[in-house]
């Protein structure tokens, strides 16, 4: 459980394990401002917002960058999402190559709640973050925060 409300900043360490390059696409992500998170297999996470860090080699939609990107989706119902905002971290992925597998990559990202304005912190360069948008049209809240995974394999910590 973690409670959120107005200006709610998520600080956590990710590490890739394996599985990439079986088909050139993987993901992690938060749903942040879940009220009841879904008790069985969802792709969505009731009424919240996925933060979504994307890896695409051939991307099925024109919205999505090819290689490291960032997302928005809004999450509508536990099995309804729709992609709000995508922006290339083109230059990131340059700089996370250079370093081994085993790396623990520091991921820092503040969300306000009330004017749905995210910034994600840049992991290799202290004091840079892109900016992306929810759509919200009132203050954020909830109580629960969830991880998602996709195509491969990643560890979690502080």
């Amino acid at each position: 459980e973690y409670s959120q409300s107005g200006t709610v900043e998520y600080n956590f360490n990710v590490q890739y394990e394996d599985g990439l390059f079986d088909d050139g696409h993987a993901g992690f992500g938060l749903h942040i401002f879940v009220d009841k998170p879904a008790r069985g297999f969802s792709w969505g996470e009731g009424k919240s917002y996925l933060l979504w860090m994307n890896y695409d080699e051939n991307p099925g939609s024109k919205e999505i960058p090819k290689g490291l990107s960032a997302q928005v989706y809004r999450s509508d119902a536990n099995h309804k999402m729709e992609l709000i905002e995508s922006v290339s971290l083109a230059s990131i992925e340059r700089a996370l190559l250079r370093y081994p597998k085993s790396t623990k990559v520091p991921i820092k990202i503040k969300v306000d709640g009330r004017t749905g304005i995210v910034k994600l912190y840049d992991p290799v360069n202290a004091g840079l973050f892109y900016t992306l948008k929810l759509d919200n049209s009132k203050a954020l809240s909830g109580d629960y925060v969830t991880l998602r995974t996709n195509s491969a394999s990643f560890s979690f910590g502080y």
